[in-house]
């Protein structure tokens, strides 16, 4: 592997708020960017824009398609086809290769309490199904499985332990992966060279319970539709406390994660996918809307890179993010992919929210729940927001106009009309959509429906 391929490293901090970031990580060191944002208020179109330097429409990411089936390289397959290392760990259920998005990886591995990684960890469900009415003696024989298999065992061990403990009504796991990610970076031998790493962690994602010690209020549980449409049942400021209790322990594991990537890593860059809303406009967690706490985020570019990247205070998007990396690495980015370079310009241009109506799941919730069809197809329809260097203005689920935040110097709609009519759509790949039950059911404990 050639020496001159910069190691490199992006960690999502997934649904980590902006202001909670300034706040609790004033540890981490490097370039920020003020003016950041997502280009969504959900996981999947960030992402989606993170790995391919489109916005989620264009490669046709939205919520009503979960696979990562578009045609255009993604940024994984783009440093693999160059001689990297792809290699990464996941702990959000979406980005898995249950839903495709291990396209270009060498190794996309999570943390054992979640569904989407069969294939290294044993599906302890789908077995003890096999061998249902043997009794007790069916879970010796899930043990012995997991020696004999062709699968991690350690892992696979530990996701049976976590199934008991569901089982008896105790708490499965004490972090929602970041125990393990940090396991996973102390035992992987990262290369002098020619490495990418990818991460995800999501301790800031609910439901708010914050491993023991450091929690300071009780869990929050978050139902997804039902917490987006009515709010909590509790004091919202003790349901924020829950969260930002969340948000330090956060702080404390990525602090170990982020030291031992520094070791190898000439580029770390450290971000947010989208935020989340604590009844901010009437809006609750990420379900719906383009209010600024769910699409301002943080951008921090670390290293010997950070030293190189230019500051500035127009608006910075995952899309530069994508850019920023190919630079970085020296690898031609694709024709028609938006974006720039931090190493080579600065933003001038503005930069685009989406929003893309209701998840498949939470529309059908809704309906079953009595919703009315009226709020249900206002709250199901595609929305946008702008940002320039002066302010961020974005449409509402109940209006065509625009809810002003800041002062900005453009005509907002204008400016939205113009980037609109820019965009491409990339064909898709045809994946097929069907997942596992157990995958189903993660997603619903998280909230996504």
């Amino acid at each position: 592997m050639s020496c001159d391929k910069p190691n490199i490293a992006v960690v999502v901090l997934d649904t980590l708020r902006k202001d909670s970031f300034d706040n609790n990580f004033d540890w981490l060191s490097g370039q920020r960017y003020g003016n950041a944002w997502s280009t969504s208020h959900g996981t999947v179109p960030a992402h989606a824009s993170l790995f391919t330097g489109y916005y989620s429409s264009e490669v046709n990411m939205t919520f009503a398609s979960r696979m990562f089936d578009c045609d255009t390289p993604t940024l994984p397959e783009l440093l693999s086809e160059s001689g990297y290392q792809v290699r990464g760990f996941s702990c959000n259920t979406n980005i898995t290769p249950a839903f495709n998005w291990n396209r270009g990886f060498d190794e996309l591995s999570g943390p054992s309490h979640i569904p989407g990684f069969e294939t290294d960890i044993l599906d302890w469900k789908q077995f003890i199904e096999t061998v249902d009415g043997e009794g007790p003696v069916r879970y010796l024989k899930a043990i012995y499985e997991c020696f004999a298999r062709d699968c991690k065992t350690l892992p696979s061990l530990k996701a049976g332990l976590n199934l008991k403990l569901e089982d008896a009504g105790i708490d499965r796991y004490d972090d929602m992966g970041g125990d393990e990610a940090i396991e996973w970076i102390r035992s992987s031998s990262f290369d002098a060279s020619g490495e990418f790493v990818f991460l995800n962690l999501m301790e800031a994602h609910g439901p708010y319970e914050a491993p023991q010690g450091w929690a300071t209020t009780d869990p929050v549980d978050t139902d997804g539709v039902r917490t987006a449409l009515d709010g909590y049942d509790r004091q919202i400021d003790d349901v924020r406390q829950a969260y930002e209790d969340e948000v330090r322990y956060l702080s404390h594991i990525y602090e170990q994660i982020f030291d031992e990537l520094t070791e190898t890593m000439d580029m770390v860059v450290t971000l947010s996918d989208h935020g989340e809303a604590f009844g901010e406009q009437g809006v609750y967690q990420h379900l719906v809307g383009l209010q600024t706490e769910l699409c301002h985020v943080p951008i921090v570019v670390s290293g010997d890179a950070a030293t190189r990247v230019k500051e500035t205070e127009n608006p910075v998007s995952l899309i530069d993010v994508f850019q920023t990396v190919l630079d970085f690495a020296s690898v031609d980015r694709p024709s028609g992919t938006r974006g720039v370079s931090l190493f080579n310009d600065t933003p001038t241009d503005p930069r685009l929210t989406q929003y893309h109506g209701l998840v498949s799941r939470s529309r059908e919730r809704m309906e079953r729940g009595g919703i009315s069809t009226d709020l249900i197809d206002s709250l199901d329809q595609c929305l946008s927001g702008v940002v320039t260097r002066n302010g961020y203005q974005f449409q509402t689920p109940d209006s065509d106009g625009f809810r002003i935040e800041g002062a900005p110097d453009e005509d907002g709609e204008s400016v939205l009309a113009s980037l609109k009519e820019s965009l491409v759509e990339v064909e898709s790949t045809g994946v097929s959509e069907d997942v596992s039950n157990t995958v189903e059911q993660h997603l619903r404990d998280l909230g996504y429906a």
